[in-house]
């Protein structure tokens, strides 16, 4: 069973290494290893955007992305076709989380 603490830690630390693209997010072996689906992985970060823990930046992939408003940020992180690699969503628009720890230092 899914424990959302875990998968809410294990989503914070894969964000302190870098801006983190969301499919990579859904494909992370910690982030897999809580047996999370792409709703629990959207529920988890749009929770942590709002309690000031991630920020969210968007941008086509060849680009260097961009910080977004929470209320985008929770748009995107909505669309779970952003969860996968070359789909529709991300060759348009590819979204990024960072862990703000990670921004501060």
């Amino acid at each position: 069973m899914m424990d959302p603490t875990n998968l809410r830690q294990a989503l914070l630390d894969l964000g302190l290494e870098d801006d983190i693209p969301l499919p990579e997010a859904a494909t992370d072996p910690e982030v897999l290893s809580e047996g999370a689906s792409v709703e629990d992985i959207s529920t988890a970060l749009i929770e942590l955007l709002r309690e000031g823990r991630i920020q969210i930046s968007a941008g086509h992939w060849s680009q260097e992305p961009e910080f977004v408003d929470p209320g985008t940020a929770e748009e995107l992180l909505r669309d779970h076709e952003q969860y996968t690699f070359k789909s529709t969503a991300d060759l348009r628009l590819r979204v990024y989380y960072v862990n703000v720890d990670n921004v501060r230092s």
